[in-house]
């Protein structure tokens, strides 16, 4: 299994090098340059020129994408052009909020979303489920942005129960250990939530779905002409075919969530990687959106390899026929 593994991660490179090249040269052909705000009817042509050359954007564009590639592989991702920070320094302060926000909301929305599709399917055709089915299904189809808007409009201005932006508070540092986690709590609260409904809908029609084909499987059938528990057939037997369709949405639905947290980001003023390459969009600061883009691929990559692994945990009859 390792060597197979091991396959699939050396097949992706060349996935990981073409997505991060069209990246460099959709942002680099296109209109506009990072250099315009420095630049002014009273600066002479040599100034701007001088300019323009220590950006590095005088230099033809394949000149600049095979000094970029080669920069990577050596760790080095340049240095922002807004501020001069190195790149990385502001993905590792940037990345740290946005796990926080995308795992927490991953974790809640599965076993949110798993939990109450085992109830829907277990009560199939009933008034409990339809009523649950319209509320997931009206969740699925709302966008986050507004369902962000109406948790923050209606618990942190006018209920005053939680904080209505940042992810600390201003003497976070004074406080103590717990402390602290209570106020990273109160802070991600609203954000999870928001984050999260959307994703527990989508496990929640997956899990219902392929809960409902499993209980009429033959061998569910056997295990209750055995007289087998009830209790047992579902959660020992039937769940853990039932969660085969959760685990290829897990690997599909981690990528999306980095573009997911760009909006949530926003609207809570959270310093998360998705403002900060929102950020460096509008002041078209090429080095910190494609470090952004580069990570964005390789969470892509691993993601699929995690659900890969967890495919052959609950079914190893997939290892075998691979």
């Amino acid at each position: 299994m390792f060597k197979y593994f091991i396959i699939k991660l050396f097949k992706s490179i060349p996935v990981f090098i073409i997505g991060i090249s069209l990246v460099f040269f959709i942002i680099h052909l296109s209109p506009g340059s990072p250099v315009t705000k420095y630049l002014s009817p009273q600066i002479s042509t040599d100034v701007q020129n001088q300019i323009i050359k220590n950006f590095g954007l005088d230099q033809p564009i394949l000149h600049r994408y095979f000094k970029w590639i080669r920069n990577i592989f050596r760790f080095d991702f340049g240095y922002s052009l807004n501020n001069g920070i190195p790149v990385k320094n502001i993905i590792k302060v940037a990345l740290v909020p946005t796990l926080l926000l995308s795992f927490c909301s991953l974790f809640w929305g599965l076993i949110f979303g798993t939990l109450i599709g085992i109830v829907a399917a277990l009560k199939k055709n009933t008034f409990t489920d339809r009523i649950i089915t319209s509320f997931m299904m009206f969740l699925y189809s709302t966008p986050s942005f507004w369902i962000g808007l109406l948790l923050l409009s209606a618990f942190a201005i006018k209920l005053h129960l939680f904080p209505s932006s940042q992810i600390i508070s201003i003497f976070h540092n004074e406080f103590t250990f717990f402390q602290k986690i209570g106020d990273y709590i109160s802070h991600l609260t609203l954000p999870v939530i928001t984050m999260s409904l959307p994703i527990s809908a989508l496990f929640y029609k997956y899990t219902r779905t392929s809960m409902i084909d499993v209980m009429k499987s033959d061998y569910i059938l056997a295990a209750k002409a055995r007289g087998i528990s009830h209790g047992k057939i579902i959660f020992k037997y039937a769940l853990r075919n039932a969660l085969l369709p959760n685990i290829s949405i897990l690997g599909l639905i981690i990528p999306v969530m980095f573009s997911g947290t760009v909006t949530i980001e926003v609207i809570f003023s959270l310093p998360g990687l998705g403002r900060t390459l929102v950020h460096a969009a509008l002041a078209r600061d090429y080095p910190v959106i494609l470090g952004g883009s580069i990570l964005a691929f390789i969470a892509v990559i691993i993601s699929n390899i995690i659900a890969d692994i967890l495919y052959v945990v609950v079914d190893p009859r997939i290892h075998k026929e691979n």
